[in-house]
């Protein structure tokens, strides 16, 4: 019973395939809302795929804790992690200025 529980909480969040143990996953901000939500996994193809979808998209979603995937498209994009005073860091154009009380990670 105890293998199957750690089996199945260890789905990919996109294609609901099984991910290996060392997943990529992230935690998106909850609904409506600043606080942490619920863990997402990505097995090694979907990670992939959004990888490569975010970059031709020039974007990057802001997650409460950030994957390696979305650290990858930040990189790739030239977006740099800043912290604004909260317990939260979000992606930022280093050709813009910071606000005042931010500060790179």
């Amino acid at each position: 019973m105890a293998k199957q529980l750690v089996r199945h909480s260890s789905k990919c969040s996109v294609c609901n395939q099984f991910c290996k143990a060392d997943a990529d996953f992230c935690v998106p901000f909850a609904e409506k809302s600043l606080e942490a939500g619920e863990k997402q996994l990505f097995c090694d193809t979907c990670a992939t795929k959004l990888e490569n979808e975010y970059v031709k998209l020039s974007y990057i979603k802001n997650s409460y804790v950030k994957s390696q995937w979305e650290r990858r498209v930040a990189k790739r994009l030239g977006l740099v992690e800043v912290v604004c005073g909260a317990d939260f860091t979000h992606w930022h154009n280093p050709k813009i200025k910071l606000p005042q009380g931010c500060k790179r990670v």
